[in-house]
């Protein structure tokens, strides 16, 4: 056992602690800079056996819009999130003329980083809905109730786990000022999407 020679005041209904950063840190009571191991570099994994297909009315006209002109700035942040997303293995590079084309409307967060969101408006006109039943919270909170832990997890881009059907991923694909490309996975901004992955949440949880 480790041994630390300390001077400790204890103050009557005080509220300070009775040790310091240093002498905690030296009974290793405190850690500071913990190592942190990569376990796996692949951001989206996809999920097994799992492989979704859009419903798409095919009586609907498709639509072909231009490409939608961005601020000078923007570019190179735009550039690199589409290389960020090909790297990633979420979208691809199409090669062929598409029917449907949608323009990109990117938007710069308040830390800087650029979040490359594609105008599927006009897209989402010929998906059709399945309006499977979302979850509210009063559903949820009485499977909940026996519950002694929780924990917080951010999915702002689960729908990237979700691999599209290649017969579906013409619907997303939209253009920039280096060409088409479309999306290999489930993304924000289709209208059915929100349905689908909670179809695959239910038919994966116990």
């Amino acid at each position: 056992m480790q041994k630390e020679r300390a001077i400790i005041y204890v103050i009557a209904e005080g509220s300070r602690n009775l040790l310091g950063k240093d002498t905690a840190c030296k009974l290793g009571v405190l850690k500071i800079g913990f190592d942190v191991n990569q376990i796996r570099n692949e951001c989206f994994p996809k999920l097994k056996d799992v492989l979704v297909e859009i419903p798409i009315d095919d009586t609907k006209k498709p639509v072909s819009q231009p490409y939608r002109r961005i601020p000078i700035p923007m570019e190179e942040k735009v550039q690199m999130k589409i290389k960020e997303l090909l790297d990633g293995d979420i979208i691809e590079e199409v090669r062929e003329p598409s029917k449907w084309i949608s323009p990109i409307v990117p938007i710069l967060k308040d830390n800087g980083e650029l979040r490359l969101c594609v105008d599927m408006r006009r897209a989402n006109m010929a998906i059709m809905r399945e309006n499977h039943p979302l979850p509210s919270m009063e559903h949820l909170l009485p499977k909940i109730r026996k519950a002694q832990y929780f924990t917080k997890l951010d999915i702002k881009n689960a729908f990237h786990q979700v691999e599209l059907h290649p017969d579906s991923r013409y619907i997303t694909t939209f253009i920039s000022s280096k060409g088409l490309y479309r999306y290999k996975r489930l993304m924000f901004g289709i209208t059915c999407a929100p349905e689908l992955f909670q179809k695959i949440l239910e038919k994966n949880t116990p």
